[in-house]
This record gives C-alpha cells, structure tokens and sequence, in this order.
C-alpha cells in the first residue's frame, strides 16, 4: 500500500475513533434530554407564549430510525408545544429550541414504545419541520403537510402499486373525505366518503378500497384526489394529508419490476396548479429512470411544452421542445427518455415547462436493476440560501446534491456544515456558471461532514436545489427536502480546522458525478 493511501487509512481510522467518543457523549447528552422533553421542560401555562405557527405530519411511526427535526433556523428563541396524536393515544411537551439549532425527537422521547399516528408542532415564531421516516421498505424525509378541502396526490400507484393515504382532521369537529382515483384521461375509477373524527387521524389503503377488475386491463390509477364536502349550514374543513406507495411499476417506461422502496407523498393542494415551472435534476440512462408527471387542475384540456436542459445550461443535444396533450382533470405520465428520444449513455440536467392550464408537477426516479424509488415535487423557487438536515454518515448512503443557476451571472456558493447545536463546523465554495448545473456528493464537497447537522448553502445570486439521500446499491432512494433559513439568521463561520480523509465510493456517484479515491486535503 502506498504511502499516500496508508496516512489517509490512518486519518480516517484517527477520527473515527474521535467521533465514537463524541457520538457516545452525545447520545448520553440526547438521553438526557429526551428525558427532560417528557418529564420536566413543560412551560407553565402562565408564562406559555402565543403558538401563532402550526406544522403538521399526518403520518409518523415509532419505527427505529424515524425522528422529527425541529430546525430553529432564526436569530430568536421557539417555544414549541409538540403532541403525537393517534386514535388510542395522544402525549405533549412544551420545549424550547434556541436560535439556529436542531432538535431531534422520537416517539421514545414521549414515552411511546410503539406509534403510528400524526404529529402536530406548534411554534411562537418560524420552524422547519422534518419527519425521517424509516420503514421495512426503505427510508424517506417529509416535510409538513398543507392543509385544504380538496388535495391531489400525484404519482398514485398506476397499476401495480399500492398507495396507502392518511388524512389528518386538525379541527375539534368530525369531517367527511371523499377518496377519488383518477385515470390519465381525468376519469374517475371510484369513489369513498370516510368520515375522520374530530382531531383525528384515517388511513385508506388505495389498492384495497379501489381493487383491480377481476377481468379485462387493469386500472392505471394515475393520481387521487381528496375533497372535503362542504356546506352552507356548516363550517369548512380543511385536511392535511399524506400517502406512502410501494410496488410501483410502470414497463411501457422501464420500470418493469415493482420497486420494493417505498416513496413518502405529500398531498398538494389543488389550488397550488402553476403555469410554468422547473424540475431542477433528472437522471436518465444507465440503471435510472426519470419519469414526469403533469395533472390538470383545470376543467378544460391544456397542453404543457418541456424542454431539457444539460448540466452545461444548453439544450440536451439531439432533443427539441416537446408539447403534450393533457386532458382535462387528467395527467400525462412519462419518462424522459419517451419524450424526447434521448441517446444512449447517462443523461442529466433539469426540465423547464410551460403549460396553457395550471399542472401539479412531480417526478419519481427509479433504480432500473434495483429497488429504488422516489417521487420528488417539481423545484422550489430560485433562492439565495437553503438548508438540508443531514444524519450520521452510514457508509451504505450518500447524499448528492444538485446546484442550478437559472440567472446570467456567475453564482458563488458557500456551504457551511453546522452541529444541531449551531456550531459552524466546516465550509467549502464553488461557484456555478450562468444557465449551468452542477451536481456533487457531499462527502466530496464536506468529507467532514460525518455527524448529525445541518448543510447551510448560500449564493450570491438565486439559485435552485435539490437533494437525494440515496443506497450506494441503488435498492432505496429518498428526497431531501430544502429549508430556508430566516432574514435575522446569520450563520457562523467555522472556528476550527479538521483535517479529514475522504475515501469516497469508485463508480457509486450521485447520478451524473464522479466518483475517485482521494488523500488528505485540510478542510475548513
């Protein structure tokens, strides 16, 4: 072995031993902590400050793994009140989370050895709210539910699938929801009215209330639909809700076996339909696929024109604008590749689309030899800071990110790895070009970045990104959705060096990147 390789081996194994013994410190800390969460960090109710901000995940279990993330990415104290609510059970505790901090809690922090129900977080100023949730079939992050009477699921099952949809109740009266699937041409395949009790929480397994025929071609259930009847000699309701899908296949775009990774849904309100947008990563060729989902909000039948982009900011070579049909209240669902013939070989970059009637956008990239499988909703808006929750390193997963400058000017970024408890740990730059894209691993821009945290991205110029959380075999995919950090929040700079070893995986990259074996570099 070389002598290179040999020092790099050793600084790796040096500071592996140096975060074993932080990692038991902090688990001690943690324990102690989720102790106090449940027994002894209750404000009183004379001192308890106005909870003017509600965030709410319909879906959260006690499964090991899963934890809620509260990121306090502002410049004054959150007093939080969170409760964990299902139909046998409900437990709360008012806490605190101190400016520019995380923290994490379980169902264990509130005494639940099992859960599976909803969680309801309450704040006296802005949170970013997360739920990690681990399952048999894989792993997913969610953010918070949007609450509306009428919400549309997209990338329902299709034809294999089977999508299981839990609607929250957040009001002290009992509600009624109404389930529709809907096929491609904007018919609906079915009906249920169910009626969710008053703060309560209902599950409806899709596949099970909307079976197949038992004869003749199989439904392709496109999306669903969710709408709370209302009435003028009543009050209106509005639903949060939430759907998990597993054995997702569709062969006619080369997804030919159902994915057993299963994919966390957020519900989008109807009135959310956009007229243009962009789908800010895509993957195409090799062992992935990208297919993209467009649903009508409309009435009336719309047409939506994509184009496909490179990471070098220019059309894809071989490909033109593509316009499509989408029926009234109906979708078009298909993969790149089938839209515009792509060539062979790993295709990236985003999608830009305009559409003549407001679209909900999705996109679900799927492992083709493996499990894997993710639906991601379409880009958020340009920005000039973003934040994404990281976990302990586990070397059997990697996080890649996807930087798009949209604008004519040079963006400079700065990345900057925090502690939950909001110490700047480390930073990095790079810069992106005018109209390009640029895609890395994490590890390869912050090997240091090994423990729980958070990554704070800012730029000179707006910027649009995304994160994946992905299995280096390709058998589970999961989003990592983007938060924002506050106008009076000011990150710190990193107050020491580490030096790190950055072994990273030959042929594992983020789709699109590279990935080598590296030495010793000093990070800061």
């Amino acid at each position: 072995m070389c002598t290179r390789y040999r020092f790099l081996l050793q600084a790796v194994r040096k500071e592996g031993r140096r975060l074993m013994v932080r990692k038991l410190c902090l688990i001690s800390i943690c324990s102690a902590i989720a102790c106090l969460v449940v027994l002894g960090t209750a404000i009183s109710a004379s001192a308890q400050p106005t909870l003017s901000f509600q965030y709410v995940i319909p879906q959260f279990t006690g499964n090991a793994g899963s934890e809620l993330i509260l990121s306090n990415l502002s410049g004054v104290l959150a007093s939080v009140e969170v409760t964990f609510r299902n139909s046998a059970q409900a437990a709360d505790a008012f806490i605190t989370v101190a400016p520019g901090t995380q923290q994490r809690l379980t169902a264990a922090s509130f005494a639940l050895s099992s859960f599976q129900g909803s969680v309801i977080v309450k704040s006296s100023s802005p949170l970013y709210v997360l739920a990690k949730l681990s399952a048999a079939g894989g792993f997913e992050t969610v953010a918070p539910a949007a609450s509306s009477d009428s919400l549309i699921v997209p990338f329902s099952q299709g034809t294999t699938g089977d999508m299981m949809v839990t609607v929250f109740n957040g009001d002290s009266s009992q509600a009624s929801a109404v389930f529709l699937p809907v096929a491609a041409d904007g018919s609906v395949l079915g009906e249920v009215a169910v009626t969710i009790p008053a703060l309560g929480t209902v599950t409806q397994d899709i596949a099970a209330v909307f079976p197949q025929p038992g004869f003749g071609p199989s439904h392709d259930i496109s999306h669903v639909v969710i709408r709370v009847p209302t009435s003028v000699l009543g009050p209106k309701h509005n639903v949060f809700v939430q759907a998990e899908m597993l054995s997702f296949s569709d062969p006619a775009e080369g997804i030919l076996i159902p994915r057993a990774d299963f994919s966390a849904v957020t519900a989008v309100p109807a009135s959310a339909g956009v007229l243009s947008g962009t789908i800010p990563f895509f993957v195409q060729g090799g062992d992935y696929v990208t297919e993209l989902q467009f649903i009508n909000t409309s009435s009336t039948a719309g047409a939506v024109t994509v184009t496909a982009f490179g990471l070098d900011g220019n059309i894809v070579p071989g490909t033109a604008a593509q316009t499509i049909a989408v029926p009234a209240n109906g979708a078009f669902r298909r993969s790149v590749q089938d839209i515009f013939s792509l060539s062979s070989g790993i295709n990236t970059g985003s999608i830009v689309f305009q559409s003549t009637t407001p679209v909900v956008s999705a996109e679900a990239i799927a492992s083709v030899s493996q499990s894997g499988f993710v639906v991601i909703p379409a880009g958020p808006a340009p920005a000039t800071n973003f934040v994404f929750s990281i976990r302990d390193f586990n070397p059997q997963f990697f996080i890649g990110m996807a930087f798009l400058n949209p604008s004519g000017s040079t963006a400079n970024v700065t990345l900057r790895y925090m502690s939950d408890g909001g110490s700047a740990i480390s930073s990095t730059s790079l810069t992106v070009g005018p109209s390009m894209e640029t895609a890395r691993v994490l590890t390869d821009l912050m090997p240091e970045a090994l423990t729980a945290g958070f990554i704070h991205v800012s730029s000179d110029v707006p910027i649009i990104m995304t994160a994946l959380e992905n299995a280096v075999d390709n058998s589970s995919f999961g989003a990592l959705p983007a938060m924002h950090s506050q106008p009076d929040y000011t990150p710190p700079n990193p107050t020491r060096f580490l030096i790190s070893g950055a072994v990273r995986h030959n042929g594992v990259p983020f789709p699109g990147a590279t990935a080598q074996l590296s030495g010793c570099h000093l990070s800061r």
